[in-house]
């Protein structure tokens, strides 16, 4: 664990070394979980699809911190507490390139994140009881919302993503 102490005038940060079980580099931004396999648990990640949905929201490690990402096979940072400038959130998504982009309402400070194993960043959490749960992953800026994207031939995205500031309680 690495503490990202600067100073008293900047946000405090906490890392954990965590080792690429992908095939490819995982990007800067992007949420990663643990695999726990009974070999090199607590230390191997993958992307949020590759782990799958019903293990994904438990197995959450933190999000890629190493500018460039961590390339497959090798070591990086993921940052696991604090303040964030770049967690990739997932603003509007489709199953097909035939369907239209529904229209993503703005996004509030504060607005709670759930991981979601479609395009692997992190989504709008919905109704959750907020007096039972701790929200790991909280909106730090506001984002304004999107319209809706008619399906044309040029528009092939089945995922529309934002990279935006937030704050990180995963410990």
């Amino acid at each position: 664990m690495r503490l990202g102490i600067l100073g008293y005038n900047k946000p405090e940060k906490i890392y954990i070394s965590v080792k690429n079980n992908e095939t490819s580099t995982v990007v800067f931004g992007q949420p990663l979980c643990f695999v726990m396999s009974g070999t090199d648990d607590g230390i191997l990640v993958e992307l949020p699809n590759t782990v799958s949905a019903g293990k994904a929201q438990g197995t959450l490690a933190g999000v890629c911190a190493k500018l460039g990402g961590i390339a497959a096979g090798e070591y990086g940072l993921v940052q696991v507490y604090g303040y964030n400038t770049a967690t990739k959130i997932v603003r509007q998504a489709r199953t097909a390139s035939t369907v239209t982009f529904e229209t993503a309402a703005a996004i509030a400070v504060g607005e709670p994140f759930q991981v979601t194993t479609i395009g692997n960043g992190m989504t709008r959490q919905g109704a959750v009881a907020t007096a039972i749960h701790a929200h790991y992953c909280v909106a730090g800026e506001a984002v304004a919302s999107l319209d809706s994207i008619a399906t044309t031939s040029s528009e092939t995205r089945l995922q529309v993503t934002s990279m935006i500031k937030t704050f990180l309680r995963l410990m």
